[in-house]
């Protein structure tokens, strides 16, 4: 399940090249089959090769970019602490519409734990293939895992997405105060009726590099609008984002195709009015383009050429990773050696690679959908192994305290592996 949001990165991060998802499929699969198929040693050349390569590039750029908003850090270091420690709520502003402490908990633990795949028992398939005298060894170089890419690259991805004002955004557009812009209630939902599409901004059409003349709008852009609505309990506000499709108008030009806001009623029974906040109209921005338009705001271009090549690197080598701990589940059931075990090896590398190119189809349309699948997935290898952590950790405990001693006391050699 892994693959999933990996795949689903790489479109979000391609949205400036509008490619055919499919293609992106086939690409990855013939990628990723072409290192698979070639076992272990293969994975391992390749992953020791693409995770420091990415780490570094997207590091350095990384901290180009906070150096450029250097004087917003401390600031931000300090709502991270406030909000984070539940000392009040985030309040909505720009493309904000607010969070709860417990729903920024929420998705932090939840991001957590999927970047760093702590406690799901995935890692250890990879580490346990080191060859090595010590194990404790290996188990320590395993804890350095998640003290990169949690710690240090997620932190740098979220203070450039603080520090830039990628999070808090203004409209990137703005309808006209006497434009025919109109909420109404048709049955059990709220519907938008809006005109053509007004031009981005100076500042939009700067970071996102549009060419002069044009609106700055493509098909299939993902928008959205504000509107007060039902207070939420995940954000503690009544505001909510109406949410669309930029599409070709009836005359050509460009339009938007709006979802409508379900009816909702009070305590007292009464119809919850949806008015809109603004006519202002921003991009959405979701997953992994989000970091790619902060990087846009400090250095235009800089996130749509960077973002998708991490993407990719980030993507593949989970993909190359990933397979390799499916393919020992696999050997595990029908055993090392024997035909039945080569088929079932064969089979299963090249149905993952297959697979890999189906998941581009667009069997998951939302964000909302990949988020249930891949927290349904995270959620069942917690159980199954966080069971496992209590009966072995005290043994594994007591592993580490017996290394550190004689580390201690200089029984091994130097050099010794």
């Amino acid at each position: 399940y892994f693959d999933i949001p990996g795949v689903s990165g790489i479109e979000k991060a391609e949205n400036g090249f509008n490619p055919e998802t499919f293609a992106i499929g086939i690409l990855l699969a013939i990628i990723v089959g072409s290192v698979i198929i070639g076992g272990i040693k293969r994975i391992g050349s390749v992953a020791s090769k693409l995770v420091p390569f990415m780490c570094g590039l997207y590091l350095i750029a990384g901290i180009v970019v906070l150096l450029m908003n250097i004087s917003a850090i401390p600031a931000i270091i300090m709502d991270i602490f406030k909000y984070g420690l539940g000392f009040g709520d985030a309040s909505a502003g720009g493309a904000f519409i607010g969070g709860t402490f417990g729903y920024a908990m929420m998705w932090g633990i939840k991001r957590a734990l999927f970047s760093s795949e702590a406690g799901q028992g995935s890692a250890p398939v990879a580490h346990a293939a080191a060859k090595c005298k010590e194990p404790v060894r290996e188990g320590i170089v395993a804890g350095i895992g998640p003290f990169v890419d949690t710690l240090v690259v997620c932190t740098v991805t979220a203070l450039i997405i603080l520090a830039t004002g990628a999070w808090n955004r203004g409209a990137e557009a703005s309808f006209a105060d006497d434009a025919p812009v109109a909420l109404t209630l048709d049955g059990d939902a709220w519907h938008l009726s809006t005109p053509v599409l007004p031009h981005k901004n100076e500042e939009a059409k700067k970071i996102n590099q549009v060419e002069e003349g044009t609106t700055g709008w493509s098909l299939n852009d993902s928008v959205f609008m504000m509107a007060h609505a039902n207070t939420s309990e995940d954000t503690g506000t009544n505001i909510q984002r109406i949410e669309g499709t930029v599409v070709n108008g009836d005359a050509g030009e460009l339009a938007v195709k709006w979802k409508t806001i379900g009816l909702e009623e009070d305590e007292d029974g009464n119809t919850v009015p949806v008015t809109l906040v603004s006519n202002g109209i921003w991009t959405n921005y979701p997953g992994a383009s989000l970091t790619a338009h902060a990087f846009d705001r400090s250095i235009p271009g800089l996130g749509k050429w960077l973002v998708v090549i991490a993407c990719w690197l980030f993507a593949i080598s989970t993909m190359i990773s990933w397979s390799y701990y499916g393919e020992q589940g696999v050997i595990y059931i029908f055993g090392k050696e024997g035909a039945v075990s080569v088929f079932a090896v064969t089979f299963y590398r090249l149905a993952y690679t297959v697979l890999v190119a189906v998941s581009t189809i667009g069997f998951i349309e939302t964000d909302a959908e990949l988020d249930m699948w891949t927290t349904l997935g995270l959620g069942a290898m917690l159980v199954a192994n966080i069971p496992i952590m209590w009966v072995y950790g005290p043994k594994a405990m007591r592993a580490y305290h017996e290394y550190i001693g004689k580390l201690k006391r200089g029984e091994f050699k130097q050099n010794s592996e």
